[in-house]
């Protein structure tokens, strides 16, 4: 058996007709905002008295099957008209990103292999040797010009809406099917 059940909820949108597709299950068939203003105007709204000018709104209106209901704009959305809703921001460099660093390369004798990377020399011999009492092979040590990963970031690009930017948001009412 299927039962009704009286429901009211606001729902966000960027648009109107998003904010109603975000409704569902709620097949929204009218906007009811004008006769609630009317209804406002002449009336003390509290909770009690909206909930009751709701259901008779619905009655009027013949909403009484499952899944049926109406809405109100409680505010109305303002879309980004901005041409260009962006901003770049580039950060400050301690370096240039590219920069070219010496360093000293060992390579195994038979295989031509990468065994190891120093920044001085003295460093790269001590490697070499240390390698070659562990391994009885000989090692080639290079010089070696390399590109210094320092700060590979270049921009940021932020989307920044209008200052007047704001979703659409709707007070949606009516009977859901509870099974």
């Amino acid at each position: 058996m299927v039962q009704t059940i009286f429901k009211k909820s606001e729902v966000l949108g960027k648009t109107k007709d998003e904010a109603i597709r975000n409704a569902a299950p709620l097949n929204l068939r009218v906007d009811a905002t004008q006769a609630y203003k009317k209804w406002a105007k002449e009336n003390a709204t509290n909770d009690d008295n909206v909930k009751e000018w709701m259901q008779n709104y619905l009655k009027k209106k013949k909403f009484t099957m499952p899944n049926d209901g109406a809405f109100i704009v409680l505010q109305s959305a303002v879309v980004d008209s901005r041409e260009r809703p962006y901003k770049v921001e580039k950060p400050k460099y301690e370096a240039r990103t590219h920069t070219p660093i010496r360093v000293y390369v060992g390579r195994a004798q038979d295989t031509g292999e990468e065994l190891f990377t120093e920044k001085t020399s003295k460093a790269a011999e001590a490697a070499a040797k240390e390698f070659i009492v562990d391994n009885h092979v000989g090692v080639d040590l290079f010089i070696e010009t390399r590109l210094k990963e320092k700060n590979s970031l270049y921009a940021k690009v932020n989307y920044v809406p209008s200052k007047g930017t704001q979703p659409c948001k709707i007070l949606v009412f009516g009977y859901y099917s509870a099974e």
